[in-house]
This record gives structure tokens, C-alpha cells and sequence, in this order.
């Protein structure tokens, strides 16, 4: 047995003396194997034996050595003995026969006497079940199946094996329509499906009532992508150019979300539930988006790999509105992503360095559900700057459910529980300083009932909050001892999972909290974040279903220098794969343990790190890793190259009935212009060519073509509510001879504001989720000023009578991010409004640099 195979001359030669060698078996070519096994034609004798090597290469196995590396030589007298084989060897071995086209059943490998073969799974298993069924195909379908060996007590998985199913039809007719995530099966016809004014939504009698919600959000979708109302009617009788849409049980093998797809004069959808044909839908309006009145015909079964294809947001830290949260959600169904974890309670990280004896007075905590809790101290554990009521949350679980996504809340402990400790210091861990603020003490049972306690306040009753959800425990990043952690970890899976009766999920933890005290893993779900807090490998074998979430590439915190800021989109196209981690560990794709995959946001920079991200900037992050993602989750991302695949994310882009980046639209750049010369029945005109004139006029008057602002309560609502970047504001203001100094505000929305006068400086500026932003320029009295703002991605820049104007920043500040979504729904406030004249209001949708000077800041990071 050798190292290197680089001999390619050599000799086997016995001697009785040690001095004279006799040639018994000569090599003319280097060994096939690493282990060369040499038989000789008839028994030989002697004292002694050696290897005589006659020629090398020097260059082999990749090393350049002049060496011939051996490192074992054995002799036997007769057949050399077979050792007795593993289940690693056996498994390693096994054959698999592809299908043939007329099978039913997957031929199982055999193996050795004394061993065991189960079938593990395929990933797709709508193609073959557990059961080793054969559904199928379309067309030929790759599937990748793995199995498992056992003997006695060893056990071993196969490598991965692909064959290929014979498919119903031949490829050719239409190619298949560009959606993302794409269509798994496509037979092509030839011809299109038209769409026309009499085109009509058309429900099955035997399934109308189950479908009416979701044909009536198909129908409003419809509108938005392609312009026209469309009836939803009832009938067995559809007509050229309606869509066709049933519950049906011809298709078991398709499960929750899958759905068979029949187009051609009459666009026909089946499925087995609600949720695939609200998916289907979203199938056709992305190919309508890029077509316009057309689909081509073909037949599509369509369904997912991965059971649980997601996204995590951390709300806990940085306050996210339920409307941005909605934004989210839908978008998520538009590219078929069906999870979204939502991570209700956090603390400020930086506890040690910053706040080493007074977190729990000073430090930053939230937890964003309307809660009960109240402490001995007074305090609430309902955050005050921003919350969800439980009749919010709860219907948001249920409007999330019609989109085909499973909400699933986290409430995070025994780290990460500042939120807690500040109503309840006496539940602190240790000292109940630094680190310690944000952690529980888990060996107190009252700390255990506490957090079961906070549980079931939104899980008991007849209509709970957390309704027929997955709900999460959290449990990362606990620094406490590993017995203690293990032990509280289990109580709480089993109280969610036993007691509530609820499926339950929790962040992995338990390589790096190791230890005896036994954790419960029947049917728990794991996000395996890092490999040195949870071994993939390991808490597979513990019996844990696994989502991967690693955070060496799925983790974005925006604008914080460590994970990414965007993340590696090209890269995790090309290369990342659900069941394979960084650590090298592969999970075999079908088996019903590979739960699926997670990208998650964390909103870290907070506190004394604010860096200015607000939920503009966040979707921009997110949206792109919702695109690659969905595509990587639902199927093999194998149809297009990356860049063909940016095109058509592209063109989809963001979901119908959502604006989440704020567009107005517009005929020309011009958007909108109030000249305020033309004032008629209360309205003042929009010059542009779009119509946005003002809508409703309040404490405010016009007059010889300028508006009035009184102060307090007054404005003139416009056709607009608010503006995204890229925008340029231009206006003129003259501030009352007799204003006060203080807060005045010019512009107002529920995004923000933009102010004449902020507060606490006296200066021109704007607030935004908790930001208030302050510009180097006073506004003077009884003097008309020009003002304009050009916003962008990360910048938002201030101009005063085209004159660049410096953003005031305190010394120390980590504040770099100034996206501002412009507030346009009233000129004026209905409580600090600007006292003063405004004119000139021109608004326009580019971002336009006034002073050449400035440089362009757009892509800064």
C-alpha cells in the first residue's frame, strides 16, 4: 500500500541469503489502486522478500518528490482474506438502478447478508415519496436519493445518487415561461393563452368557498400587474381566456403546495390546498408582468424541495412598522418564500463595553407585543416606542396564512432578555451587570414559570394570538453554564411542544452547550446559525429538524462591518446549497430532517451604535436575498446563468398591491408642482401632467399665488403620500416675521417629517424612525429662502439658494445612513406646523446634484 502511485518499474524479488534475489513478479506499469494487490501463479519459498523499485516519476498525485512513498507490505500464504465490511463500505458501494418508463416503485439496493438498507428519501418527493413511490414526471426529472445501511448498531449513509425519472412527454413546443423561483416540470404545446376584458377568475362549485379569499386577492393582484378588473364567478363552465382554479384529490403527491398546471385556451390550476393555488397565482401574474396579455401554453407541475424556504427579521432591537412588516410578507409569497420568523425581543449587544453597571437602567431593550406584564417596579414589558397589539399580530398571522406564509414569532430567552430583566431585575443572572443584564437566571423555577407565563399569554384562549403557528423559544447565545442552559432548553420545548401543543422551533446551541442533561428533539425544527454552537452533523443525528441559517452567509446586519451589508447574491447562486454547511457537513437532501432554509436580518446597530438604517434601506437588503434564495429553495436555480437570472429578478421586482420603496407615478420627471396660483373650491392644481392636485385644506388659506402656514394645527393635503429615492424637492419658504423658535414643521407623513425648525437645534432638518437629522442652516425671518432636497439611496442632501448645506452630526456620532422617504402627504402638520409662506413646490423623480462640487454619494457605504 502506497501513497503515491508513481512507480511505474518495479520488482518483487525473494532471497534465502539476503544476497542473491530472484525476480518473482515484475511491474511494467505504475499500480491502478493505492492498495496493489499482486497474486503469484504458484506458491515460492524463502527467507526473504523486498519491493525493487526500477523506475519513478518524480511528478505525481499533484507533489513533485523524487521519493516512492510505501507504507505497509504484507504477505499471505493463499487468498488474501476479505476483512469484514462496514456499513460506511457497504453504503459506499451500493448500486442504484435508475428507473425504467414503466416503473411504479424504486428499486431498492440490495446489500450483504447481516445488513440493513432503508430508504432515506429523494428531494423531491413528489417525484418519489418516502415510500419509493414513483410519481410521474412531465418530462425526464433528475431526483437525488439517498439510503441508509445498518449493522447492529452502525449505521451509515449512502452518497448521494442521481438518476433520472422517465418523463410523460418528450421535450419540445413552448419553452418554458421565466418565473422566479422557476417551474420544477414544463411540457411545452404550442399557441398562447390570451388574456382579454371578458377574461374571467372562475371557482369550481365543488371548491368556491374555500378559494373565494384567495381568487378575490388574485383578482385585486391581476388589476395592479395588468391593469383591468376581472370578475370571480362561479361555474363548471370556463371560456376561452379565464383562469380555471379547483380543489382537487388527483394529485395527492403534490402536497400543501404544490399544483398542477393545464394552460392552453382555458388556463385550469388544481392542487390539494389553498395555499398552491394562491402560489399558482403568483406563477401567472409574474409571467404576465413580462408578457403582458399572454402565457404561453404548456402543462406545469410545479412544487418545492425545501419545506421551509425563509426569512428572519429582528424587530426586537430596531422598531418596525406592521404595514413595513405586511411589505415584507407579500413580497415574500410573490417569490414563494412561505416562512418568516419574526424576532419580537432584543437588547443592545454591547452591554459589557458600554453599560458595565447600568444596563438595566440605561441600555436599549425591546419587546414589540402588547403585553400584561407589569414589574414591582412599575414598568411595562410592552415596549413604548412601538408595539403590536395582540388583535394586530394575530391577524396578521391569519392575512399571512391566505399568502401562503407561516408566521412564526420568536420570543428570545434566556440570553437576549434585557427586555425582562429591566420589569423584573430580580430574575438577572449572576450580578445582574453587564452581560449578565441580558440573561436569565435559569436555575431559579420562578425564571421558568415566568417565561412559560409570558408564553401563554399568547397562546391560551379560544382565539389565541399565536394561532396554529410554529413558535419559536430562541435560546442562542446564552453564557451561562451548559447543564443549566440544557435543562431550562428542554423545559421549554417540551411545555411548547406537549403542553401547548404546538410545533416548536429554537436557535442551535447545543455543540457549544454540550453536556448529559437530555434535550427534547422529537419534531423540533433548529436553525443552525454557526457550526460552533450547533454541529449540523450532530444535531442530525440527535434527531433535530434542520434549517439552515449559518451566518457566514446568511447573515445581514446593516452597516455594521461584520457579516454582510448585502449579501453575497452571485455567490450563493452559484454555489450555495441548502443541506451543505460551512463546516463541510452534508445532510442527504430528501431526508425529512433537511427542514429547509433561513436568511436572516439583524437590526445590531442600535443605541450608541446607530448608524441611521431605517425599513427602506432594510428592504433594499432584503429583496435581492429573497430573489436568490426562493430560487435555491424551490428548486436546482439551473435554468439561467446569474446575470440571465438578474434580468428577469428585474423585471418581476416587487410584489402587486406593494410599494415598499415608495415610487409615484408619474408621466414625465416631473412629478408633481403647486405654483399655488390657480386655487379653486379648496384645491390647489397640479401643473404636472399627473393630476396630484391637493385633496383637503385645513387652518391654512392662498393667497396672490403663495400658501399660508398658521402653525399648530395646519396644512393642505396633497395627491401624494410620500416619495422614495430618487427624488428632488424644490421649494421656496419665508418664515413669519413673529415664529417662535420652536419645532416647525414644513412637510408631514407617518414615514416623517421635514422640518424648518428641529427641535433641540433650531436648524433645517427632518425625523424618521427615531432619527432626527439636523442640516447647518437657520432658517431667517421675513426672507424668502429656496430650498432643495435630493434624496437617495444612504444620502439625503440639502441645498439652501443652491448652496450645498452640511449635515450637523454630534462629535462620536456612528450615524452615516440619511435615507429619507420623502413626506408629501401634508404641506404643514396637523400639531407643529411651519409659520410662514411656502411657493414654488416642485418635485421631481431624479436626484439631481445642483452643486458640482458635491460629490456624489450614492453608493457609499
Amino acid at each position: 500500500m502506497s501513497e503515491r502511485r508513481n512507480a511505474p518499474k518495479y520488482r518483487i524479488q525473494v532471497s534465502d541469503d539476503d544476497v542473491t534475489w530472484n525476480d518473482v513478479y515484475t511491474a511494467t506499469a505504475a499500480p491502478a489502486n493505492f492498495k496493489d494487490i499482486i497474486s503469484l501463479n504458484e506458491k515460492v519459498r524463502g527467507r526473504y522478500v523486498r519491493l525493487y523499485i526500477d523506475e519513478h516519476l518524480a511528478n505525481s498525485e499533484g507533489v513533485n518528490w523524487n521519493t516512492v512513498s510505501v507504507y505497509e507490505l504484507e504477505l499471505y500464504n493463499g487468498e488474501i482474506p476479505e476483512a469484514p465490511k462496514t456499513a460506511a463500505e457497504v453504503a459506499a458501494s451500493l448500486k442504484v438502478t435508475a428507473p425504467t418508463e414503466d416503473a411504479t416503485v424504486l428499486k431498492m439496493p440490495s446489500v450483504p447478508e447481516g445488513f440493513e438498507i432503508s430508504f432515506i428519501g429523494a428531494d423531491y418527493e413528489e417525484v418519489i415519496d418516502y415510500d419509493m413511490n414513483i410519481h410521474k414526471p412531465l418530462v425526464d426529472t433528475k431526483v437525488v436519493v439517498n439510503f441508509e445501511v445498518k449493522k447492529g448498531d452502525e449505521k451509515a449513509t449512502s452518497p448521494a445518487f442521481e438518476i433520472i425519472v422517465p418523463g410523460q412527454y418528450e421535450v419540445e413546443g413552448n419553452v418554458k415561461p421565466t418565473v422566479i423561483p422557476e417551474l420544477r416540470e414544463w411540457a411545452g404545446k404550442t399557441g398562447n393563452f390570451e388574456i382579454s376584458n371578458n377574461s374571467r377568475i372562475v371557482l369550481n362549485p365543488t371548491s368556491a368557498e374555500e378559494l373565494r379569499e384567495t381568487a378575490e386577492t388574485f383578482a385585486n393582484d391581476y388589476k395592479d400587474i395588468v391593469g383591468n378588473d376581472i370578475e370571480v364567478v362561479v361555474s363548471d363552465a370556463p371560456q376561452a381566456g379565464d383562469f380555471y382554479l379547483s380543489l382537487t384529490s388527483n394529485y395527492p403527491e403534490l402536497r400543501e403546495e404544490g399544483y398542477y398546471m393545464d394552460i392552453d385556451d382555458v388556463l385550469s390550476v388544481e392542487g390539494n390546498d389553498a395555499s398552491a393555488i394562491f402560489l399558482s397565482t403568483r406563477s401567472i401574474l409574474q409571467i404576465l408582468k413580462q408578457n403582458g396579455t399572454f402565457i404561453e401554453k404548456g402543462l406545469v407541475r410545479d412544487y418545492p424541495q425545501y419545506d421551509v424556504r425563509g426569512f428572519m427579521l429582528d424587530v426586537g432591537r430596531k422598531p418596525i412598522s406592521l404595514d413595513f412588516l405586511y411589505e415584507v410578507m407579500q413580497n415574500m409569497s410573490w417569490y414563494k418564500l412561505n416562512d418568516f420568523q419574526i424576532h419580537l425581543n432584543d437588547n443592545y449587544i454591547w452591554l459589557h463595553d458600554d453599560y458595565p453597571t447600568d444596563a438595566l437602567e440605561n441600555a436599549y431593550s425591546g419587546f414589540r407585543l402588547e403585553s400584561n406584564d407589569v414589574g414591582e417596579n412599575g414598568l411595562r414589558l410592552t415596549s413604548e416606542d412601538m408595539y403590536y397589539t395582540k388583535e394586530e399580530f394575530g391577524n396578521f398571522i391569519d392575512d399571512s396564512k391566505l399568502y401562503g406564509v407561516n408566521i412564526v414569532p420568536e420570543i428570545d430567552s434566556p440570553g437576549h432578555s434585557l427586555a425582562f430583566t429591566k420589569v423584573h431585575p430580580e430574575y438577572a443572572y449572576g450580578n445582574g451587570q453587564g452581560e449578565n443584564a441580558a440573561m436569565l437566571n435559569v436555575n431559579d423555577e420562578k425564571v421558568v414559570d415566568y417565561i412559560k407565563s409570558i408564553f401563554s399569554e399568547y397562546m391560551d384562549g379560544e382565539n389565541p394570538v399565536f394561532r396554529n403557528s410554529t413558535v419559536h423559544i430562541g435560546t442562542d447565545e446564552f453564557y451561562g453554564g451548559k447543564e443549566e442552559y440544557r435543562a431550562y432548553t428542554d423545559k421549554m420545548l417540551r411545555f411548547i411542544k406537549e403542553e401547548k401543543g404546538s410545533n416548536v422551533r429554537v436557535w442551535g446551541s447545543l455543540s457549544n452547550k454540550n453536556g448529559s442533561t437530555p434535550v427534547y428533539s422529537d419534531g423540533v425544527e433548529m436553525n443552525i446559525w454557526n457550526s460552533g454552537w450547533a454541529n449540523a452533523q450532530a444535531m442530525y443525528d440527535q434527531g433535530y429538524d434542520l434549517i439552515n441559517t449559518e451566518d457566514s452567509y446568511l447573515y445581514l446586519v446593516p452597516g455594521a462591518n461584520y457579516y454582510y451589508n448585502y449579501l453575497n447574491h452571485s455567490w450563493l447562486y452559484n454555489n450555495w446549497e441548502v443541506n451543505t454547511f460551512s463546516n463541510g457537513v452534508t445532510i442527504p437532501e430528501g431526508s425529512p430532517q433537511m427542514n429547509g432554509g433561513m436568511f436572516a436580518l439583524w437590526n445590531d446597530m442600535i443605541d450608541n451604535k446607530a448608524n441611521g438604517i431605517v425599513e427602506y434601506d432594510i428592504f433594499d437588503r432584503i429583496l435581492p436575498g429573497m430573489q436568490v434564495l426562493s430560487e435555491k429553495m424551490w428548486g436546482e436555480a439551473d435554468d439561467k446563468t446569474y446575470n440571465e437570472f438578474v434580468e428577469v429578478a428585474d423585471e418581476v421586482g416587487v410584489a402587486p398591491n406593494t410599494n415598499p420603496r415608495f415610487e409615484v407615478e408619474s408621466e414625465t420627471e416631473k412629478v408633481m408642482e403647486y405654483d399655488f396660483n390657480k386655487f379653486e373650491n379648496n384645491t390647489v392644481e397640479d401643473k404636472s401632467e399627473n393630476g396630484y392636485d391637493s385633496t383637503e385644506i385645513n387652518n391654512a388659506s392662498v393667497s396672490d399665488g403663495v400658501l399660508e402656514l398658521e402653525g399648530g394645527n395646519s396644512y393642505i393635503k396633497t395627491g401624494i403620500n410620500n416619495m422614495g429615492p430618487n427624488y428632488s424637492v424644490s421649494f421656496s419658504v419665508k418664515r413669519d416675521e413673529n415664529s417662535d423658535d420652536s419645532e416647525q414643521i414644513l412637510f408631514e407623513s407617518s414615514k416623517g417629517t421635514f422640518k424648518a425648525v428641529q427641535a433641540g437645534t433650531g436648524k433645517l432638518g427632518f425625523s424618521r424612525e427615531g432619527y432626527d437629522y439636523s442640516f447647518d442652516y437657520e432658517l431667517p425671518k421675513g426672507e424668502w429662502v429656496d430650498i432643495t432636497v435630493v434624496g437617495k439611496l444612504n444620502k439625503t442632501e440639502i441645498y439652501v439658494n443652491g448652496e450645498y448645506v452640511e449635515q450637523i452630526l454630534e462629535e462620536g456620532s456612528n450615524i452615516k445612513y440619511t435615507t429619507f422617504v420623502f413626506p408629501l402627504e401634508k404641506i404643514g402638520s396637523e400639531s407643529k406646523a411651519f409659520k410662514g409662506q411656502v411657493d414654488n413646490l416642485v418635485i421631481t423623480n431624479e436626484a439631481v446634484i445642483t452643486d458640482e462640487t458635491v460629490i456624489d454619494s450614492t453608493n457609499f457605504t
